[in-house]
């Protein structure tokens, strides 16, 4: 008998079933994938994750939400900070000169504003002219006008561009202020004592118009000058420390038509070599027709009034009083 055959059928078939539990064991597989990823959701923009929280690190926030807590977070920071107050300077003249450098003193000596406490972007500048030095003739009074009318209640930021911002205040009285300043700024110190000045305190200034004596930077005195030379400036680059006194006083400019009065102002005090400059010109305004002149001076009457002065000569017959020339042909 021949037995081949009867046992390849069964073999067959096992190995049939074999194949289909492999198949469905892939194909169940690949049914749990899909249903895992159909039950992810996609994670917000702002979600936020917490490295010390494995228990949940996800943490979604609404976008709306997020942005609501943080505007709220920010208004509240803003109310909790204290509000800094208004800085005061104040710029002294008491020499009843140098008052070309007031202003610029205001907007640009370089002040300690961080040791001030208060806010440098709301400034407060009064002014304190000379009450007794009357060493000067028809200064104070125009540059008092001056202020009251073109810079008291105004405000612009300074021109040195340290981000502070000045509105001008008053005319004060230096011997009886009304309020404590952050800074008194003296322009005419040197002056008087100016070492005794800025003694008297942190909040003390100086603009300084000559070289310090070496007497008091390598003298007995030197250990005040380093204490106090960070507190001083000059209105002149040879120095470490300066400004240039360009703020200057601004008007607006007049029509002047040919007959009109021509008002020239001079400083007293100028080199009889620098008035000829001005006599040359009085003589070119000669040649062009016949000028009504009027010569102010300001500051000491000599050398301007005297006998050695150009313009003593040429029009001394037509002085009217003793600052005031009025110049006809």
């Amino acid at each position: 008998m021949d037995p081949p055959d009867v046992l390849a059928p069964p073999t067959q078939m096992r190995r049939r079933r074999s194949c289909s539990k492999v198949e469905g064991i892939y194909i169940f597989t690949i049914f749990l994938t899909i249903l895992s990823l159909l039950k992810l959701e996609p994670v917000a923009r702002n979600s936020v994750l917490n490295l010390n929280d494995n228990s949940n690190p996800n943490i979604d926030l609404p976008l709306q939400e997020s942005n609501n807590d943080l505007s709220r977070i920010t208004t509240e920071k803003k109310k909790s900070e204290k509000k800094l107050r208004p800085c005061y300077i104040t710029v002294e003249n008491k020499a009843d000169y140098h008052y070309e450098v007031i202003e610029s003193a205001i907007m640009q000596f370089p002040l300690l504003w961080d040791t001030f406490n208060c806010s440098k972007e709301d400034t407060i500048a009064d002014v304190a002219l000379a009450q007794q030095h009357r060493w000067a003739k028809n200064e104070l009074e125009p540059w008092q006008n001056y202020f009251e009318t073109h810079l008291a209640g105004t405000t612009r930021p300074r021109t040195n561009g340290d981000g502070a911002v000045i509105h001008f205040g008053s005319i004060q009285n230096y011997m009886n202020y009304s309020r404590a300043y952050d800074a008194y700024i003296g322009v005419s110190c040197d002056s008087f004592d100016w070492l005794g000045q800025l003694s008297k305190g942190p909040n003390q200034y100086c603009v300084l118009h000559g070289t310090v004596d070496k007497k008091i930077m390598q003298g007995r005195k030197k250990s005040l000058w380093e204490q106090h030379k960070e507190r001083v400036c000059w209105v002149s680059p040879m120095h470490p420390c300066y400004f240039i006194p360009s703020d200057l006083l601004q008007f607006k400019p007049e029509n002047f038509r040919k007959g009109d009065k021509l008002r020239l102002c001079l400083k007293a005090s100028t080199p009889t070599t620098s008035l000829r400059y001005v006599d040359e010109g009085v003589k070119r305004l000669q040649q062009s027709g016949e000028p009504n002149i009027e010569i102010i001076t300001m500051g000491r009457l000599m050398p301007i009034m005297s006998r050695h002065s150009p313009l003593y000569h040429i029009w001394s017959r037509k002085v009217m009083n003793p600052t005031t020339t009025n110049l006809k042909k």
